[in-house]
């Protein structure tokens, strides 16, 4: 089953984002942000990114404000069961990269004012002969990479297990991006040659396959940079992130917001719910 028949189920940003400004403006949200699938926190929204319809968002002062700042509600009551923790993924990146907070994150707490300062590290790696890393002009001919922008050795891991999860199973696995070109795989218990762009999505009989193959091939440790050939790139920007926390809302701030309350409940219900992050702000490039 496509992650798209799941739509009715995703966040809605204007319920999500309750205020968001950068600077001195306020936030387009129809044009700012666009949105992401992920496998584990379902849609997620990127600011800033190299498809939305926008200028570059640049930052010259540091300090909470000139960078992006978010009231986020996350909706507990919308919540399964089965989620244990509540709150926001914050996942900072290059706008030409594809963005996994699975892996690569922090998170924000819930009735919390969170302030993320960054420092960029950039990093130049030589190609061959002086040295082993990934350009983008390496990219599906080097190595497997089946995401839209700029490598990064984290989606070619990403693409790599996909690829083996279709050669075993013979369908696409609804969390991880679509192989491209002709592929091996195992069809019936028959191993055959296909366009990668004719296999189906796995079904409720092949998803199960495709969730074994997972856990077998990341449980093993076969799937690895080394293994799927996933150097680092030449070219590529650490963004590393000091976090701090401070309660959220204050005791004035909270007197005012009852005024805008009709009912004890849905007092409850916005404490529950609010969360402040201010940031990206840039504090340096070393």
């Amino acid at each position: 089953m496509l992650l798209d028949h799941y739509k009715d189920a995703y966040v809605d940003i204007y319920e999500f984002i309750e205020d968001c400004s950068f600077g001195t403006r306020k936030c387009n949200i129809d044009s700012d942000f666009v949105p992401i699938l992920n496998s584990v926190y379902g849609q997620c929204f990127t600011f800033n990114h190299i498809d939305a319809n926008m200028t570059d968002m640049t930052v010259s002062r540091a300090g909470p404000a000139f960078g992006l700042r978010l009231r986020l509600n996350i909706k507990q009551e919308d919540y399964l069961y089965s989620t244990d923790t509540a709150g926001a993924r914050i996942t900072v990146h290059n706008k030409g990269e594809h963005p996994f907070p699975e892996t690569i994150g922090y998170s924000a707490k819930v009735g919390t004012r969170t302030s993320v300062g960054i420092t960029v590290v950039e990093t130049l790696r030589l190609p061959a002969p002086w040295g082993n890393c990934t350009s983008n002009s390496d990219i599906r001919s080097r190595v497997p990479y089946f995401y839209q922008g700029s490598y990064t050795s984290q989606g070619c891991v990403f693409s790599c297990l996909a690829l083996k999860m279709a050669e075993s199973c013979g369908c696409l696995h609804q969390n991880y991006p679509k192989p491209s070109g002709m592929i091996t795989v195992n069809v019936d218990n028959k191993t055959t040659t296909v366009e990668s762009s004719q296999l189906p999505y796995c079904n409720m009989t092949t998803k199960a396959c495709a969730d074994n193959a997972e856990t077998n091939l990341l449980g093993s440790g076969e799937i690895n940079s080394e293994s799927c050939g996933c150097h680092p790139a030449c070219h590529s920007n650490d963004y590393q992130a000091a976090i701090s926390m401070s309660s959220f809302p204050s005791d004035k701030y909270l007197e005012e917001r009852k005024k805008e309350m009709t009912s004890k409940g849905g007092l409850q219900i916005a404490l529950r719910n609010s969360g402040y992050i201010h940031g990206p702000r840039i504090w340096g490039f070393p």
